[in-house]
């Protein structure tokens, strides 16, 4: 019960239905972003914008994996309206509007670009 209660006392709008039938509003920014700078984690880009709800369950992540020498890095935050607006349309030019909509989503319509409850990471490799 106590894990059902951290979850009805986060803010209500982490709870916003986002997908390529409910979209997100234009100007739609969350209301808590943050930085990943001063935590102790590795960012691709600096201008990275995670949710700060967030960030207590990313640095649970990265502890361990730090303690078994593997460094996360991260590579995407928030992307604004416009940001999203790009990419679809690069999408759109490089691969056909048929490809973009399955692959892509239109702006707004991306839970994971627009609210940004999550942090993209780098693909590992073997080098």
């Amino acid at each position: 019960m106590q894990a059902i209660a951290r979850v009805l006392d986060q803010p209500s709008d982490l709870f916003i239905l986002v997908d390529k039938q409910h979209p997100l509003p234009s100007d739609y920014v969350p209301p808590d972003l943050g930085s990943l700078k001063g935590y102790p984690l590795v960012a691709a880009w600096p201008h990275i914008m995670p949710r700060k709800p967030i960030m207590h369950a990313v640095l649970e992540m990265a502890r361990p994996a730090r303690m078994d020498g593997v460094t996360l890095t991260f590579s995407s935050g928030y992307r604004s309206f416009d940001y999203q607006r790009g990419v679809y349309a690069q999408e759109v030019r490089l691969y056909g509007k048929e490809t973009a909509d399955r692959e892509s989503a239109k702006p707004g319509y991306s839970l994971r670009d627009g609210d940004r409850l999550r942090v993209d990471q780098r693909q590992l490799r073997d080098y």
